[in-house]
């Protein structure tokens, strides 16, 4: 899921300023996800599920704060990263559809 959501904000969310006009200009994975939703291509349950696991990624891969072995179970069980595919995957083709993502 993770590299999927990177091949998204690499052609959907540029950091460039210089960019082309078409594309999102966002700072970080959290702001384009606000920017998505902000322009209608993600529902808002679904941009905030997507902004806690990039929370939470950044927690576990930059070791922001302690793990609590027991939200990583809740997060397992809830099968909430099966969603986010989905939600990622229906994002991709909207993108597409919307030619804001790169050939």
């Amino acid at each position: 899921m993770e590299r999927y959501f990177r091949v998204l904000w690499n052609n959907s969310c540029s950091t460039d300023p210089c960019s082309d006009s078409d594309r999102l200009s966002s700072e970080t994975p959290i702001h384009c996800i606000y920017e998505l939703e902000r322009i209608g291509l993600i529902k808002n349950d679904d941009a905030d599920l997507l902004r806690k696991l990039i929370r939470f990624r950044n927690i576990v891969v930059y070791e922001y704060g302690s793990i609590d072995v027991r939200h990583v179970m809740n997060i397992i069980d809830s099968q909430g990263y099966k969603k986010a595919y989905v939600i990622i995957k229906d994002l991709h083709k909207k993108l597409e559809e919307s030619k804001l993502l790169d050939p």
